[in-house]
Protein backbone atom coordinates (compact mmCIF):
# COMPACT_ATOMS: atom_id res chain seq x y z
CA UNK A 1 0.00 0.00 0.00
CA UNK A 2 1.35 3.72 -1.22
CA UNK A 3 1.51 6.07 1.67
CA UNK A 4 2.00 9.55 1.34
CA UNK A 5 5.25 9.55 3.79
CA UNK A 6 6.96 7.17 1.22
CA UNK A 7 9.52 9.03 -0.42
CA UNK A 8 8.34 8.16 -3.92
CA UNK A 9 4.08 8.10 -3.36
CA UNK A 10 3.75 11.79 -3.67
CA UNK A 11 4.66 11.29 -7.38
CA UNK A 12 2.39 8.68 -7.52
CA UNK A 13 -0.46 10.61 -6.31
CA UNK A 14 0.18 14.02 -8.06
CA UNK A 15 0.49 12.19 -11.49
CA UNK A 16 -2.98 10.75 -10.52
CA UNK A 17 -4.52 13.65 -9.71
CA UNK A 18 -3.00 15.75 -13.24
CA UNK A 19 -4.67 13.21 -15.11
CA UNK A 20 -8.08 14.29 -14.08
CA UNK A 21 -10.07 16.73 -16.35
CA UNK A 22 -13.58 18.01 -16.30
CA UNK A 23 -14.43 15.47 -18.74
CA UNK A 24 -13.37 12.97 -16.30
CA UNK A 25 -16.06 10.50 -15.16
CA UNK A 26 -17.00 8.20 -12.22
CA UNK A 27 -16.94 4.45 -12.35
CA UNK A 28 -18.98 3.83 -9.70
CA UNK A 29 -20.97 6.59 -6.95
CA UNK A 30 -22.75 9.93 -7.18
CA UNK A 31 -19.91 12.64 -7.56
CA UNK A 32 -19.15 14.34 -10.54
CA UNK A 33 -14.89 14.93 -11.30
CA UNK A 34 -15.43 18.70 -9.63
CA UNK A 35 -17.16 17.53 -6.19
CA UNK A 36 -14.50 14.86 -5.60
CA UNK A 37 -11.79 17.22 -5.94
CA UNK A 38 -13.61 19.19 -3.34
CA UNK A 39 -13.90 16.53 -1.72
CA UNK A 40 -10.67 15.47 -1.21
CA UNK A 41 -8.78 18.78 -0.35
CA UNK A 42 -11.22 19.03 2.75
CA UNK A 43 -10.20 15.19 3.54
CA UNK A 44 -6.08 16.41 2.85
CA UNK A 45 -7.41 19.46 4.90
CA UNK A 46 -8.22 17.68 8.41
CA UNK A 47 -4.59 16.17 8.28
CA UNK A 48 -2.99 19.66 7.86
CA UNK A 49 -5.49 21.31 10.02
CA UNK A 50 -6.92 23.67 7.59
CA UNK A 51 -10.15 21.88 7.99
CA UNK A 52 -12.11 20.77 11.52
CA UNK A 53 -15.10 19.32 11.98
CA UNK A 54 -16.40 18.35 14.59
CA UNK A 55 -16.51 14.44 16.28
CA UNK A 56 -20.35 12.88 15.97
CA UNK A 57 -21.69 10.72 18.39
CA UNK A 58 -21.68 8.02 15.37
CA UNK A 59 -18.08 8.10 15.42
CA UNK A 60 -17.65 8.32 19.61
CA UNK A 61 -19.82 4.80 19.24
CA UNK A 62 -18.17 3.28 15.76
CA UNK A 63 -15.13 4.99 15.16
CA UNK A 64 -13.36 2.40 16.73
CA UNK A 65 -14.93 -0.30 14.22
CA UNK A 66 -14.49 1.76 11.44
CA UNK A 67 -11.01 1.88 12.37
CA UNK A 68 -10.36 -1.66 12.24
CA UNK A 69 -12.26 -1.84 8.79
CA UNK A 70 -10.88 1.10 7.10
CA UNK A 71 -7.48 1.32 8.44
CA UNK A 72 -6.45 -1.44 10.01
CA UNK A 73 -7.39 -3.46 7.38
CA UNK A 74 -4.72 -3.07 3.60
CA UNK A 75 -8.15 -3.92 1.35
CA UNK A 76 -9.05 -0.47 -0.59
CA UNK A 77 -12.11 1.21 0.62
CA UNK A 78 -15.04 -0.12 -0.77
CA UNK A 79 -17.25 1.57 -3.11
CA UNK A 80 -19.79 3.93 -1.93
CA UNK A 81 -19.07 3.94 1.51
CA UNK A 82 -20.44 6.72 3.73
CA UNK A 83 -19.42 9.69 4.02
CA UNK A 84 -19.48 12.94 6.22
CA UNK A 85 -21.50 15.60 5.11
CA UNK A 86 -19.17 18.40 5.79
CA UNK A 87 -16.61 16.87 3.18
CA UNK A 88 -19.77 16.65 0.44
CA UNK A 89 -19.78 19.50 -1.81
CA UNK A 90 -22.60 19.51 -4.55
CA UNK A 91 -21.44 21.48 -7.69
CA UNK A 92 -24.40 20.67 -10.34
CA UNK A 93 -22.14 20.98 -13.19
CA UNK A 94 -18.26 20.93 -13.95
CA UNK A 95 -16.54 23.86 -14.46
CA UNK A 96 -13.31 23.33 -16.16
CA UNK A 97 -10.99 26.09 -14.43
CA UNK A 98 -12.47 25.13 -11.06
CA UNK A 99 -11.20 21.72 -11.59
CA UNK A 100 -7.84 22.99 -12.20
CA UNK A 101 -7.79 25.46 -9.59
CA UNK A 102 -8.78 22.21 -6.68
CA UNK A 103 -6.70 20.01 -8.89
CA UNK A 104 -3.02 22.05 -8.10
CA UNK A 105 -4.67 22.92 -4.30
CA UNK A 106 -5.33 19.29 -4.04
CA UNK A 107 -1.56 18.33 -5.24
CA UNK A 108 -0.17 21.41 -3.43
CA UNK A 109 -1.42 19.72 -0.02
CA UNK A 110 -0.49 16.19 -0.81
CA UNK A 111 3.11 17.26 -1.16
CA UNK A 112 2.60 19.58 2.16
CA UNK A 113 1.87 16.65 3.85
CA UNK A 114 4.78 14.06 2.79
CA UNK A 115 6.57 17.38 3.71
CA UNK A 116 6.02 17.59 6.78
CA UNK A 117 5.76 13.80 7.86
CA UNK A 118 4.55 12.07 10.90
CA UNK A 119 6.24 14.84 12.98
CA UNK A 120 3.32 16.81 11.11
CA UNK A 121 0.16 14.96 12.10
CA UNK A 122 -2.52 16.09 14.25
CA UNK A 123 -2.98 16.01 17.81
CA UNK A 124 -6.05 16.40 17.98
CA UNK A 125 -8.83 13.12 16.52
CA UNK A 126 -10.24 12.17 13.17
CA UNK A 127 -13.63 13.32 13.48
CA UNK A 128 -14.96 9.97 12.93
CA UNK A 129 -12.19 7.49 13.71
CA UNK A 130 -10.73 9.15 16.77
CA UNK A 131 -7.30 9.29 17.97
CA UNK A 132 -4.73 8.33 15.57
CA UNK A 133 -1.36 7.56 15.51
CA UNK A 134 0.79 9.43 12.31
CA UNK A 135 1.02 5.92 10.84
CA UNK A 136 -2.87 5.97 10.71
CA UNK A 137 -3.44 9.16 9.39
CA UNK A 138 -0.92 8.66 6.57
CA UNK A 139 -2.53 5.44 5.53
CA UNK A 140 -5.97 6.69 6.11
CA UNK A 141 -5.12 9.87 3.67
CA UNK A 142 -3.28 7.37 0.51
CA UNK A 143 -6.11 5.20 0.89
CA UNK A 144 -8.62 8.01 0.80
CA UNK A 145 -6.95 9.62 -2.25
CA UNK A 146 -6.36 6.05 -3.91
CA UNK A 147 -10.46 5.39 -3.66
CA UNK A 148 -11.03 8.47 -5.58
CA UNK A 149 -8.70 8.39 -8.14
CA UNK A 150 -9.70 4.45 -8.86
CA UNK A 151 -13.08 5.84 -8.85
CA UNK A 152 -12.41 8.10 -11.79
CA UNK A 153 -9.81 5.78 -13.15
CA UNK A 154 -6.83 7.52 -12.67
Amino acid sequence: METLFDETSPRHFTDRIQALGPDSSARWGKMNVQEMLEHCVLGVGVPLGKVVIPRRMVGRLFGWLGKRLAIDSDKPFSRNAPTDPALLMKAPSVDAGRVEALKAELIADVLELHRRGPAGMPEAPHPFFGKLTPAEWDKLSAKHLDHHLRQFGC
